[in-house]
């Protein structure tokens, strides 16, 4: 089969794929203690942990792009009311984040690294993680919060070690996903992509 037509046809499977893989308790998973206010104060948290890290890029042109691209991709989820403040971060690695209480931060090695197109499935991937609250699953709210807070003091006292460390363990909790997870937030972050226009390929060419 082609892999446009094979991604069509597992998309077209996903309430059925979830259904079987998850067995229903995908919804009970992502039932969480966290609050909206608790989600913000996670999601802020991290993003002012890394960006006191690495920085920002200052490049208005491509910030613009990134805020278009996650905006469209948004508008075509199963959320569109949700709303993600970006930043770009001047970190070499290939990566992206989108965070609990809509944050996205996304790291200019990956649009060093990918196709703007396949930058976009990315962000669309990691979008999906956060609507299908999969952070839920991974993260100890009470710990968070406490790592946070001890990487806001490190900050404050510039001790780049303790926030380097603190980003670390914060990123493990939100990140260690099992592997049915990332593959629910592959197919839907393709699902998304391709609503707002990109081609099927898109996902599985990145």
């Amino acid at each position: 089969m082609r892999p446009a037509l094979a991604l069509v046809a597992a998309l077209s499977l996903l309430p059925a794929v979830a259904q079987a893989q998850f067995g229903g308790y995908d919804q009970l998973a992502r039932t969480t203690a966290l609050t909206a206010a608790d989600d913000y104060r996670i999601g802020k948290g991290y993003m002012d942990m890394v960006g006191w890290m690495h920085g920002t890029v200052d490049d208005p042109a491509l910030t613009a792009w990134v805020e278009d691209v996650t905006r469209r991709i948004v508008a075509a989820s199963d959320r569109p009311d949700l709303v993600f403040n970006i930043q770009v971060v001047a970190d070499p690695t290939v990566n992206a984040a989108a965070l609990p209480g809509g944050f996205m931060i996304v790291n200019k090695g990956l649009i060093d690294a990918l196709p703007r197109e396949q930058v976009a499935f990315v962000i669309a991937h990691e979008i999906s993680h956060v609507l299908l609250r999969h952070f839920a699953t991974t993260m100890n709210m009470s710990r968070t919060l406490e790592v946070l807070a001890t990487g806001a003091q490190a900050r404050a006292n510039g001790e780049r070690a303790s926030v380097e460390q603190a980003s670390a363990e914060v990123a493990g909790m939100m990140t260690t996903y099992a592997r049915h997870l990332e593959l629910e937030a592959d197919l839907y972050g393709m699902l998304y992509a391709m609503r707002a226009g990109w081609s099927a390929r898109t996902g599985p060419e990145a």
